[in-house]
């Protein structure tokens, strides 16, 4: 399970972040994309051969990474970028060693956070990396460190989610022998660890200003989404939907993911993006696209995500600016239906 959701982060930012994504198909084609009302614009950063999308906070600012070379191998390097009023920043920490691969987001406040990723560590000497987690604003660089997850046996800290009034969100653990990972959150310094009862690799994804939290884990070999409004963890289970995972819920309530059509095991698995509003749902693909998966969304009803192609076709868009097909929610095509919520099990 740990190796997936390694993948997961590399393929969905992660975080998302998130971060954490989820194994994708072998396709012909990955495009990043932001969609700001309704028009969606591909991003393709100037110094990277291959990108991937992350968040968005309310300003509209879009974080993600890129590859400066085709190779994405494990420690091949990585860095963060911002697009923001159409112009690529790079996002730089001083700490950060030179050969280890960075994945930051910045939010409301302008406090970037992230972690950075260094090689095997002798404690560990089956580990993948070590994942070194940090904030950093207007009064330096901050380690971020869990009592939870100590060096000498784990190996892993990562910060997903921070809001304005500075509560973190992430997950720790070990990657080894397929250890369980975590979630955690952390209010004024004070880190709780988080667990949904008979959930396996508890991750927090996210949180925004009024406090909801959401993420998702194993049950069984379902990846299961959940959200937390403050009284404790709701399953999401989306009509159709083998596996769920949720880009971001804003402040008004309206939530933002993917979900998989197919089981993501297959050679050819399939997802859309859905957006659920008010207890109906709308699902939606980028025009011309074999399925769409979404990584961040913001207040406004701007997201981000990625869309590909299993085979070529003649009707992919083609220019940096695309409106997104039909009508609905934000320019999307919606199939309206039921949406059900279910406490996790105790």
């Amino acid at each position: 399970m740990s190796c997936v959701c390694r993948q997961l982060r590399f393929n969905l930012f992660a975080s998302v972040l998130l971060l954490i994504a989820i194994k994708q198909s072998p396709a012909s084609s990955y495009t990043p994309f932001v969609s700001y009302g309704g028009v969606l614009t591909t991003l393709n950063p100037p110094n990277g051969a291959l990108s991937n999308t992350g968040t968005i906070n309310d300003l509209g600012q879009v974080f993600g990474t890129y590859w400066a070379t085709s190779d994405r191998s494990s420690f091949a390097p990585l860095s963060a970028f911002e697009y923001w009023k159409g112009t690529y920043s790079d996002i730089v920490i001083p700490q950060q060693p030179s050969d280890a691969q960075l994945i930051a987001s910045i939010n409301d406040a302008g406090v970037t956070y992230g972690q950075y990723y260094t090689r095997t560590l002798p404690s560990n000497p089956g580990s993948n990396s070590y994942e070194s987690a940090f904030t950093q604003d207007a009064t330096g660089f901050h380690p971020f460190s869990l009592p939870q997850c100590p060096r000498s046996t784990c190996i892993q800290t990562v910060i997903t989610g921070m809001n304005t009034s500075g509560v973190i969100v992430g997950y720790y653990g070990n990657e080894v022998g397929g250890a369980p990972e975590f979630g955690f959150v952390d209010r004024s310094g004070v880190p709780v660890p988080y667990a949904i009862p008979g959930m396996f690799d508890t991750l927090v994804s996210g949180i925004n200003e009024s406090g909801t939290m959401w993420g998702g884990g194993y049950i069984g070999s379902t990846y299961e989404s959940w959200i937390d409004t403050g009284t404790g963890a709701n399953l999401l289970q989306l009509p159709g939907c083998v596996h769920t995972y949720i880009a971001g819920v804003n402040d008004s309530g309206t939530v933002a993911g993917t979900c998989w059509l197919t089981d993501w095991g297959l050679p050819r698995s399939l997802s859309t993006a859905f957006f659920l509003q008010n207890g109906s749902v709308n699902f939606f693909n980028v025009m011309g696209a074999s399925g769409t998966e979404l990584t961040g969304f913001n207040d406004g009803g701007d997201f981000t995500g990625t869309y590909y192609v299993l085979d070529p076709i003649s009707s992919t868009p083609e220019p940096s600016s695309l409106a997104l097909l039909g009508t609905g929610l934000a320019g999307l095509v919606g199939l309206r239906r039921g949406q059900r919520r279910f406490r996790a099990p105790d």
